[in-house]
C-alpha cells in the first residue's frame, strides 16, 4: 500500500462518523423541506396529524437510513461491520434520546426516534440480505 492510499486510508477512518452525521443532518433537511412543500401547495395544512405524522415518519426514517448508508461507504474496510456497529449507534443514541422525550410527554420526538431506529435497521437488513453491495475502495 503506497503512503498516499495508507494516508487517505486513515483520513477515511477519522472522518466516516462526522461524515455520516452531516450527510444524515442534510438529508433529514431536503426530505422535510420537499415534503412540507408539496404537502402545502396542495392546500394541507401541514400541522394536522396525518400529514405531520408522514413528514416525521419520512425525514428522520431517510436521516437514520442515510446515516448508516453514508457511514458505511465512508469506511475504507469492513463496510458489512462498520453498518452493524453504525446501526447499533443509532439504536443507542434514539434509545437516549427517548428517555426525557417520554419524560417531556414529547410524542413527535418519540415518533421520530422510532423512525430514526427503522431507518437504520432497513440499511443494516439490506446488507445482510446482500441488496446492498459495496464496492472495494
Amino acid at each position: 500500500m503506497t503512503e498516499q492510499k495508507r494516508g487517505l486510508n486513515i483520513l477515511r477512518w477519522i472522518g466516516f462518523i462526522p461524515a455520516a452525521f452531516l450527510g444524515a443532518w442534510l438529508v433529514w433537511l431536503v426530505v422535510f423541506f420537499f415534503n412540507q412543500l408539496t404537502i402545502g401547495m396542495r392546500g394541507i395544512d401541514t400541522n394536522d396529524f396525518i400529514p405531520r405524522l408522514t413528514v416525521e415518519i419520512l425525514s428522520h426514517g431517510a436521516m437514520g437510513a442515510a446515516f448508516v448508508y453514508i457511514g458505511s461507504n465512508i469506511a475504507p474496510s469492513n463496510q458489512k461491520i462498520v453498518t452493524y456497529l453504525l446501526t447499533v449507534f443509532v439504536l443507542l443514541i434514539a434509545g437516549f434520546l427517548a428517555f426525557p422525550a417520554v419524560l417531556q410527554g414529547d410524542w413527535w420526538a418519540i415518533v421520530g426516534d422510532i423512525a430514526i431506529s427503522s431507518g437504520a435497521g432497513m440499511v443494516a437488513y439490506q446488507v445482510s440480505e446482500k441488496e446492498i453491495e459495496f464496492s472495494n475502495h
